[in-house]
């Protein structure tokens, strides 16, 4: 683990090379240039042909001249680009009730609601990757799954009293 982090620190042979935020940032306002690519974005496996279509020109001097990149430098930026203000939208209303509901937690939900939180900070600074969105979406269903009431607007119930209402109702009817 000592070796991996020393290999992909900043100036290490093995560094990964992320695309400048502030070309990130040209390439996802650029999108909003156009009524059907603002709000839907270009695609969600677009990346690359938006970058392509809309990379600033002050790249050609930098050593990111011949790079193809496949992703922006952060989630909020690729989501903006791929998927518009609509998919970018869905991205903050996710936070915001993840922020307000870790507020409104119990004790013995916190640990789920920071890692949550760890997460979604992780993508503002790093680009998108599919252990991030995996872990993200497996333990926001762990932390739902035992929150009955996740904001104001969606309602859950555990999934625990749903399966005992109906064994117990079951059991009832067939007299076991």
């Amino acid at each position: 683990l000592v070796a991996s982090v020393w290999q992909i620190r900043p100036g290490g042979p093995a560094t990964p090379v992320v695309l400048p935020h502030t070309a990130a940032w040209n390439v996802a306002v650029r999108t909003l240039e156009t009524p059907r690519s603002a709000f839907f974005g270009v695609g969600p496996d677009s990346f690359t042909t938006a970058y392509s279509q809309l990379r600033p020109n002050w790249l050609n001097t930098t050593d990111f001249w011949n790079i193809q990149f496949t992703q922006s430098s952060n989630v909020p930026f690729t989501l903006l680009t791929t998927m518009g203000i609509l998919g970018l939208a869905v991205w903050i209303w996710i936070s915001v009730v993840a922020v307000r509901s870790f507020k409104e937690a119990d004790t013995s939900q916190k640990p789920l609601g920071f890692a949550v939180l760890t997460i979604l900070v992780l993508q503002l600074l790093t680009p998108p990757t599919v252990v991030l969105w995996v872990l993200l979406a497996f333990l926001l269903s762990l932390w739902m799954s035992q929150e009955r009431y996740i904001s104001n607007w969606l309602e859950l119930h555990p999934l625990k009293t749903t399966l005992d209402e109906h064994y117990q109702a079951h059991t009832e009817n067939h007299g076991r």
